[in-house]
């Protein structure tokens, strides 16, 4: 999944860097040779009981869980949708994003609050800003955060001293920034999207690295609309309610 969003990025910036022919070539052939997402739908009740993948037209994890001996423990993660994030296959074809809205809705644990939840996320990437609305601030608050913003997992903590893990970790970026930042800009080789998931009453201002724009800077109020900068020209496109700038460079 993350090869067939990674891979067109390198061989688009590999090009304008002039990197080595015969490497972008062999970018080439890989990204030719990948198979199409997996479908099906997972369904595991209990610890005691064997995952079983039906068959389905939505999303499935790369590879069946039914003969796993023993049995597979529940994993409250969105294994059906990790293809969708990071690997962020949902781009512009209409029946790809089809097949993501459903495999979204359909996932069998929703909101759970143990586990790498990312509910929030897929929401984010997939453009369901109703859904980010509603549950960005649940999955943030089971998130313990520290003052800078970095957050932590459960971890074996230092001693007596609970509210401090040994190996502090970003993981908590997952279920509370992560979200937002795919709410800010989505590009594409010839496009990118400005606040594609954004509430349109909520001003907001950044500075994000494009591979294909170079530094995206913008300024967006209700009343003024979104001021857009990029390194380099490429079309734009804005959310739902989002307006840019009258005479915005």
């Amino acid at each position: 999944g993350a090869l067939k969003c990674l891979l067109p990025r390198l061989l688009d910036l590999g090009k304008s860097r002039g990197w080595n022919n015969a490497t972008l070539a062999a970018w080439q052939q890989m990204l030719s040779a990948l198979p199409d997402l997996p479908r099906g739908s997972l369904h595991y009740e209990s610890e005691s009981k064997r995952p079983i993948l039906e068959k389905s037209d939505l999303l499935a994890p790369a590879a069946s869980l039914e003969n796993i001996d023993p049995p597979n423990p529940i994993n409250h993660q969105h294994t059906e949708l990790f293809s969708i994030w990071p690997g962020k296959l949902v781009l512009r074809d209409p029946r790809e994003h089809d097949l993501a809205v459903r495999s979204y809705h359909a996932r069998q644990n929703q909101h759970w609050t143990s586990g790498w939840c990312l509910d929030v996320a897929f929401a984010a990437c997939l453009g369901l800003r109703e859904d980010v609305s509603r549950w960005w601030r649940f999955h943030f608050d089971i998130t313990f955060s520290f003052p800078c913003g970095l957050a932590q997992e459960a971890s074996p903590k230092q001693g007596d001293r609970e509210s401090i893990t040994i190996s502090p970790s970003m993981q908590g970026l997952g279920t509370g920034v992560i979200p937002v930042l795919e709410m800010l800009m989505t590009d594409y080789p010839d496009l990118l999207v400005i606040l594609p998931c954004w509430d349109p009453k909520v001003a907001v201002r950044f500075s994000l690295f494009s591979p294909y724009a170079g530094k995206v800077t913008v300024d967006y109020t209700p009343a003024r609309g979104a001021r857009v900068h990029t390194e380099r020209a490429i079309r734009l496109e804005f959310g739902v309610g989002i307006k840019p700038a009258i005479n915005a460079g």
